[in-house]
């Protein structure tokens, strides 16, 4: 039987082993790492499992003489038993923890390596649960041998703390291939949690509802396919999702909230500065393999994050008239 294990049990038995060549490093001192593991969800799914066996992180090491050269070293850290998590309860500010506080040589480290079991044969260790409840294998090229890699600059200060996490953008990741079978190609963003703030917001119901002439959002659920998507600047060039440069840092689900009576979500892990949120209802649209989706987005705000703080924001704009049919 599969351990299933959600976003509410954090503690994970590790095991500390080290591997690969490397020599000479001359720092003694050791501090501590937490690694954690967030998701920007999709609308179409009800679960996205992955089942992750390890994590290995790459460390910098320096030369020691001026006949040597630096080099590296790979630190694995394989888990007792494999971790079968599911990416969309992992939304806005919510993560799991993959690490907690593990000891490591302190120092410069440079890449983290998330090892997964994710291939098609017959067997769900990872998988994607769509909306009508159907079950469908993710094969995750490499992931089992490689693992999935995310770079970035990584310091363990020598007998301090370093916290990171790992945005894993569901979204931008999926893709179904013309034999309709699913795969994965991981999209992840390193963030360190202490540089980091998350935005809460509210879209006005009239936008969600709206059956305007040059806009309609109603459909047989209005509830269904609303979306933010988050640009870095403010006032930013609104695209839809095509791995361009211009492409949105992330996207949130847009999801009515009974207590508050209102349309809210959650964007977390982002880096401090400005950004432009734009909602759409129709998110259905998107195809993160080509650009020019027929993707429209209605009401727009600016928002500044500040390290450490949660920054609220009401999408409250008039509706922008939609380009006219060609």
């Amino acid at each position: 039987m599969k351990r299933m294990m959600t976003a509410g049990l954090l503690a994970l038995p590790i095991l500390l082993t080290g591997c690969g060549g490397g020599s000479g490093d001359s720092s003694s001192g050791t501090g501590t790492l937490n690694l954690s593991l967030t998701d920007a969800p999709i609308d179409e799914a009800n679960a996205v499992w992955i089942e992750f066996t390890g994590v290995s992180i790459k460390k910098q090491i320096e030369a020691t003489t001026e006949e040597t050269t630096a080099t590296e070293e790979w630190i694995e850290i394989p888990f007792d038993e494999p971790v079968q998590i599911n990416l969309l309860e992992l939304q806005g500010s919510q993560n799991y923890q993959l690490l907690t506080g593990q000891a490591l040589e302190s120092g410069a480290y440079s890449e983290f390596r998330l090892h997964v079991n994710a291939v098609q044969d017959d067997v769900y260790d990872s998988y994607i649960v769509l909306s009508d409840n159907s079950e469908h294998e993710l094969d995750i090229p490499s992931g089992s041998q490689t693992g999935l890699k995310v770079k970035g600059d990584i310091t363990i200060p020598e007998n301090g703390e370093a916290a990171f996490t790992i945005d894993f953008d569901v979204r931008k990741s999926i893709v179904v291939q013309g034999n309709g079978e699913y795969k994965l190609k991981p999209v992840l963003k390193l963030t360190q949690d202490d540089l980091t703030g998350h935005i809460s917001g509210s879209v006005a119901t009239e936008l969600v509802t709206s059956n305007a002439d040059n806009w309609s959002c109603s459909d047989e659920d209005p509830d269904t396919y609303n979306a933010v998507y988050l640009f870095s600047g403010s006032d930013a060039t609104l695209n839809d999702i095509s791995g361009a440069e211009t492409d949105p840092v992330t996207t949130a689900l847009v999801t009515y909230n009974g207590e508050s009576s209102a349309y809210e979500f959650e964007a977390g892990y982002l880096t401090e500065g400005s950004y432009t949120v734009a909602f759409t209802c129709h998110a259905d649209a998107e195809d993160t393999e080509v650009s020019g989706d027929e993707l429209y987005f209605i009401g727009t705000q600016n928002v500044a994050v500040t390290a450490g703080e949660t920054s609220s924001v009401e999408i409250s704009a008039p509706v922008v008239e939609a380009p006219s049919a060609s």
